[in-house]
């Protein structure tokens, strides 16, 4: 199940549900203050119109095929799935090292495993 976030000359962002049919990165991006939002939007623009972002400090490759949409401490976390681009999570990043970030990135890998088997 999904939900078209932008359709770009290269690629197609949407908002992907969890088995429970719950869209955890879009109650994450709108519960974002305006200013935050608006720079997702300007990446995920970015990447659904070239396909890419080439700013590593923007988006980066997490662990088990998930990449992050990043804007200082906020994350949303994503996977492709052909030219389809699955926002799946949404999360706040204190370190890279905290026991918390690892758990939001497993858990975004569990729902990346549980969108794909329910195609």
């Amino acid at each position: 199940m999904s939900d078209v976030v932008r359709d770009g000359a290269s690629r197609k962002l949407v908002w992907g549900a969890d088995a429970s049919g719950r869209y955890r990165a879009r109650e994450y991006f709108e519960g974002l203050r305006r200013e935050e939002r608006a720079k997702f939007e300007a990446l995920f623009r970015r990447l659904a119109d070239t396909g890419e972002i080439k700013d590593k400090t923007k988006f980066v490759k997490e662990p088990a095929g998930i990449y992050c949409f990043k804007w200082h401490s906020k994350r949303i976390a994503c996977f492709f799935d052909g030219q389809e681009v699955v926002l799946i999570d949404g999360f706040g990043k204190k370190t890279n090292k905290s026991k918390r970030s690892r758990r939001r990135l497993e858990t975004a890998a569990r729902l990346r495993a549980e969108y794909l088997k329910g195609k």
